[in-house]
């Protein structure tokens, strides 16, 4: 029963090791508009936009030939930060496709325009990005250099596996930055089964608007309630699961769940 999990759940810090996935994708998006950098969210071109929109609609393939184009268009303005959205995005999707090979192409690329912007929120997120495909903490431990908040300590203490340290360091009572609270409380409660932090990661991954976020969570919620001999509980929590996937269009993972149900 403890075995059953979704297909795309978010980044389990070390020593898994397992990539962050496409959950995690639309919820980096989302973070960096909100970025206190103005130049990193301006100018976006419409074709960066519908490769967005292709990502919400689950079109991976329309998606990445709108990030090529996107990317000639940056080049030919030498739009910095432009170039620096779309590779990394690139590099993220080939993670959540576990395509390392890719991601590791593109990884010198970001080291070398991260270098060029000289930026600092660049260079966190890159060192972040960069620790994901090589599966190397060194770089985490670099962007913990580059972070300028308690929040973006938090998020890198949450990928060396040390959630309740994060959670030490964050006011839990923010609405801010919902997609990097999601994460600390999702990992913070698969460290402690704890139905509290699950409940608090689903509150965030909900006004993130990241519907397998939300969908993982409630998973989360039902094996742990199954797991404290709370049947009806766990069976609300993955009819609602299932409720959220089918409504997102991941029917295999919503007839996972529901098959897992049956073994209650």
């Amino acid at each position: 029963m403890s075995n059953v999990k979704l297909v795309a759940e978010p980044w389990s810090p070390k020593p898994a090791k397992k990539m962050l996935l496409a959950a995690l994708i639309l919820g980096f998006i989302v973070s960096c508009s909100s970025l206190p950098i103005s130049m990193l969210a301006s100018n976006v071109s419409y074709l960066e936009q519908n490769a967005l929109n292709a990502l919400k609609l689950q079109n991976t393939e329309e998606a990445l030939k709108m990030l090529d184009l996107a990317l000639v268009e940056y080049q030919q303005i030498d739009d910095m930060y432009g170039r620096w959205r779309i590779l990394s995005l690139k590099a993220k999707l080939a993670l959540g496709s576990s395509n390392l090979s890719v991601a590791r192409e593109i990884s010198p690329k970001l080291t070398d325009i991260a270098a060029q912007l000289d930026d600092n929120i660049i260079s966190y997120q890159t060192n972040i990005l960069q620790a994901r495909i090589h599966l190397d903490d060194v770089y985490f431990q670099r962007a913990l250099n580059y972070a300028s908040s308690r929040l973006e300590q938090a998020t890198v203490y949450t990928y060396l596996g040390e959630p309740q340290r994060a959670i030490a360091l964050i006011d839990q009572d923010r609405n801010d930055h919902p997609s990097e609270r999601a994460f600390i409380f999702y990992q913070a409660g698969i460290a402690s089964s704890s139905l509290q932090d699950f409940k608090r990661a689903l509150l965030y991954y909900r006004a993130a608007n990241d519907s397998r976020g939300v969908a993982d969570s409630l998973f989360r919620l039902a094996r742990v309630s199954a797991e404290q001999s709370n049947i009806p509980a766990a069976r609300l929590y993955a009819n609602r699961a299932i409720i959220a996937l089918e409504s997102a269009n991941h029917t295999k993972n919503a007839s996972a769940i529901r098959s897992w149900v049956k073994t209650l």
